[in-house]
């Protein structure tokens, strides 16, 4: 059965390389067939040669000037393309440039605003640390006193006693 599947396979691509050949000689048939048509009707036509030579000069002048034409026309729509193009990349660019910047400022002024913050924090640290020192200094003055005054108060009591 696999046998027969192969020897069909085979068959069915030798027959569509048959065809694929035969169509292939007819489109070059057609193709000589139509050329020399052309030339049979130009060289037949009611026309002196003289005229069919201007005829044939003016119809590939004007090919070649529509071509030209398309060519440039096709030149210009893709310079205008690449132009907007350009354009837009630039503003693509400055508006990413923009943001960037718009964020870099924003961090610049947070950074100055934690610096801020600190100077202000440190100043009033500062200042909190002055005032317990002063406090600090006034309760070893009012323990000293304490002491001086409990000591000379013992003195006393011993010399009394």
């Amino acid at each position: 059965m696999v046998l027969t599947n192969v020897i069909r396979k085979k068959r069915k691509e030798a027959e569509k390389a048959r065809k694929k050949k035969k169509a292939g000689e007819l489109a070059k048939v057609g193709v000589v067939g139509a050329a020399l048509g052309a030339i049979g009707g130009i060289l037949l036509a009611p026309k002196s040669g003289k005229e069919t030579r201007e005829d044939i000069v003016d119809g590939i002048t004007d090919t070649g000037q529509a071509i030209s034409d398309k060519s440039k026309d096709i030149a210009n729509k893709t310079n205008d393309s690449i132009q907007n193009t350009k354009d837009k990349f630039g503003e693509s660019k400055a508006k990413i440039k923009d943001y960037f910047d718009e964020k870099k400022n924003e961090v610049d002024v947070s950074i100055e605003d934690c610096f801020d913050d600190v100077t202000n924090h440190s100043e009033d640290l500062k200042d909190d640390l002055k005032v317990t020192k002063d406090d600090l200094k006034e309760d070893v003055d009012i323990i000293k006193s304490d002491v001086k005054d409990t000591a000379k108060g013992i003195k006393d009591d011993i010399k009394s006693k």
